[in-house]
């Protein structure tokens, strides 16, 4: 058995018993139900070409609504292409930090495969890329190599990386964590850090396959690099050239600061591989142009525009969790996410347009996060002002809808319950199930209305 530190508590994990059928799990395949023992299961994908006789590095993913097989299946190209075995936990999710399930499917994997126990990395999702870096940093028997955080960086100041350790960050450009992981960023080129960024063109979310990809091809890089696997002349090449080719694309479409932060990245990720001299050369002289410069202090506007549009909303949310002045703070909160999400449709300039989108998302997952908690104190009238800045901020978010008519439901506002309750199927609700049976929905049982929309949906 291994025992792990995470903090003050002390995690146990779990021994293999009750192990799937062997004859279920064959490589090339993810299967999205693996059981170590009662209570627990995880999504797993090994490589076509997995073999016990060699040894393979693993990747332990999180995702912070315990969706194992859609966290899994977004590394399976890289898994497949670059040689890891994946395994993502099915009830790990947000909220305290689930070390049982963690430690099962970690026991579980360690033991059954033939795993490289040099070359195991966590990664994540918001939550859950939080989740993992507090197993790298809390948890040193289970010795991870490196992180792969998607939408959130380390917020905790507590939170020390170890010496050694590799950070990929990815962040939606339009991700209200962007400037968290810019932060983090900093934080580990100032420990000297192994780490690399990268964006895409999204907001909160897991990045696309093809970015998950290339995260595991720049830790197969750094494998490399440290020597923990022989040299790949042919990818280190083909690495390499694909690099300076997004570079120049870059340049060639005028966006000169993007392109510079190519480079800067590939310095650092062949220091050891190639001679490097003249990229050194060439991103100390954009460095010092004006055009990098701009890019630079275009960054930081962003940060700082974000917090200025956010502020308002997110100050009512705060006293509407609090329970004081619900519905003066209500008013307030709902007119800002509109003015915001308004302004978005009408802002010329691209750089406030980023910031608006970011603010926006910032208060969404900020009331549903309240939600959530004045929901446990069984404090309904905080909950539904809170869902209305939610929906406020994004009206065609069906489950925003459904659980706001939920609400009014249960206040015994029929007539709204059923007018909310109508947008969230037209906006695309389809839980059947739960529309059939959800206890808070009782009082519109037996309404011709809500009949009708439970049939429309079940069709």
């Amino acid at each position: 058995m291994k025992v792990a530190r995470y903090g003050l508590a002390v995690l146990v994990l779990a021994m293999v018993c009750g192990l799937a059928a062997a004859e279920d799990i064959v490589p090339g395949k993810l299967v999205e139900k693996v059981e170590p023992t009662p209570g627990f299961s995880y999504a797993l994908y090994l490589p076509s070409g997995y073999d016990s006789k060699k040894l393979w590095p693993v990747v332990f993913v999180l995702d912070p609504m315990a969706r194992g097989g859609i966290a899994a299946e977004g590394f399976v190209a890289g898994a497949e292409r670059y040689g890891y075995i994946v395994a993502a936990s099915n009830d790990s999710r947000n909220g305290p930090m689930r070390s049982d399930a963690i430690g099962a499917m970690w026991d579980d994997v360690i033991q059954r495969f033939s795993v490289d126990t040099k070359r195991i990395y966590a990664a994540g999702m918001s939550g859950g890329a939080r989740a993992a870096m507090t197993v790298a940093v809390s948890c040193q028997a289970c010795a991870v190599a490196g992180v792969i955080a998607c939408a959130a960086g380390i917020a905790d100041a507590k939170h020390v990386p170890p010496k050694g350790l590799m950070f990929y960050g990815i962040a939606g450009v339009y991700d209200f964590n962007y400037p968290e992981l810019q932060r983090t960023m900093e934080r580990l080129e100032a420990q000297h850090l192994t780490h690399r960024f990268e964006s895409w063109p999204g907001s909160h979310g897991w990045a696309p396959a093809s970015v998950l990809e290339d995260a595991l091809g720049w830790l197969r890089l750094q494998e490399i690099m440290r020597g923990s696997v022989p040299r790949d002349a042919a990818f280190l090449n083909t690495f390499f050239e694909r690099e300076m080719e997004k570079a120049r694309q870059l340049t060639a479409k005028g966006q000169r600061y993007e392109a510079y932060l190519v480079y800067k990245q590939a310095v650092a990720d062949f220091a050891t591989l190639r001679d490097m001299s003249e990229l050194k050369k060439k991103v100390e002289s954009l460095a010092a142009s004006k055009e990098v410069k701009e890019g630079a202090r275009t960054e930081q506007r962003l940060m700082q525009w974000q917090s200025e549009y956010e502020e308002p909303a997110l100050q009512a949310i705060s006293q509407i969790a609090s329970g004081s002045q619900i519905l003066e703070f209500k008013v307030n909160g709902v007119q800002a996410a509109e003015n915001l999400r308004l302004r978005v449709a009408k802002e010329k300039d691209a750089a406030r347009v980023t910031a608006l989108k970011r603010a926006l998302g910032a208060i969404t997952i900020g009331a549903y996060e309240a939600a959530h908690r004045t929901k446990q104190a069984g404090n309904h009238a905080g909950t539904s002002a809170l869902l209305e800045i939610v929906i406020a901020a994004q009206p065609d978010d069906p489950d925003a809808l459904y659980s706001a008519a939920r609400e009014y439901a249960v206040a015994g506002d029929k007539k709204k319950a059923l007018r909310t309750l109508r947008e969230a199927v037209e906006k695309g609700f389809r839980d059947v199930e739960l529309l059939a049976h959800d206890k808070e929905l009782d009082s519109l049982r037996g309404d011709a209305e809500f009949e009708k929309m439970v049939g429309s949906v079940r069709r």
